[in-house]
């Protein structure tokens, strides 16, 4: 009797353990909001005062999603389409630029095509932003190829015979750091 109930309980056990594992994906599930700029934490503010004489197209945005909130400004500089993000607080979190793929170096280019390819098949780059961290990127002048923390891509793949999109996080060598999958929402989300 008892190793029949073992049984049981292992069966039982390795029926719910392939849910429970695609309950755990992580999920990208972002509302934006429009905001003022005097809603935004002041030493957001203070921090943005240096971005804004030279920007153009500057918008503001409250952002929450299932882990975290934030402040953004999205703005464009030099004809460079950023966003800055702060946590509540108005601390600066990062610096997204929108960039084109080819523009990553070829290197670390190969190294995140080798990855998708190994992986996956089949893919689509939809968006790519590379990412300044907030310890490296003070100013407008020190955003430079040597400061690249990461490569942010949304991505169309088929997964289980199902188109899915992504957001991969990957550093600047081109190694994963994170993979969610994208959940829409009509005008949720406001893109460049």
């Amino acid at each position: 009797m008892q190793f029949t109930q073992t049984v049981l309980g292992v069966l039982l056990l390795m029926c719910f353990l392939p849910l429970s594992s695609q309950a755990q994906e992580l999920l990208k599930e972002e509302k934006e909001r429009r905001i003022k700029f005097n809603e935004i934490p002041q030493s957001a503010q203070d921090y943005l005062e240096n971005w804004l004489d030279k920007s153009r197209r500057v918008r503001y945005y409250y952002e929450t999603d299932a882990e975290h909130s934030s402040y953004e400004a999205k703005l464009i500089r030099d004809r460079r389409r950023f966003s800055i993000e702060f946590d509540e607080a108005g601390k600066l979190e990062d610096i997204e630029e929108l960039i084109d793929f080819n523009q990553i170096s070829d290197t670390i280019k190969q190294a995140i095509h080798s990855f998708l390819i190994e992986n996956y098949g089949k893919y689509s780059v939809q968006r790519v932003q590379r990412q300044f961290l907030a310890s490296q990127s003070k100013s407008y002048t020190q955003l430079t190829e040597e400061k690249i923390g990461n490569y942010e891509l949304e991505i169309n793949l088929t997964e289980k015979s199902r188109l899915q999109s992504y957001e991969m996080l990957f550093d600047a060598s081109g190694r994963l750091k994170q993979k969610r999958l994208i959940v829409r929402r009509s005008l949720d989300n406001f893109l460049y």
